[in-house]
């Protein structure tokens, strides 16, 4: 899978439908692509370190060397810090 290109580390969740969800802390970003590197939804966040979907549907990422939390809704609007 072709991961948008950026020099730092990534962390990466496998999601339903052959989709992923990716947290790029030097792009300071979070995003869900498919297998061919398609770009669905993207949430800017500085730092992200790692960032997992809910059952809810919400993206829960880690920030700032994990001591800040943030919920985003589907649409990516924050829900919860």
């Amino acid at each position: 899978m072709p991961l948008p290109y950026e020099h730092g580390r990534s962390q990466a969740e496998v999601l339903p439908g052959g989709r992923y969800l990716v947290a790029q802390g030097h792009n300071a970003r979070v995003i869900e692509l498919d297998g061919t590197g398609k770009v669905f939804r993207q949430i800017r966040i500085v730092n992200p370190i790692c960032a997992m979907r809910l059952s809810n549907g919400h993206t829960l990422v880690t920030s700032a060397g994990g001591t800040e939390m943030f919920e985003f809704g589907r649409s990516g609007e924050e829900a919860r810090r």
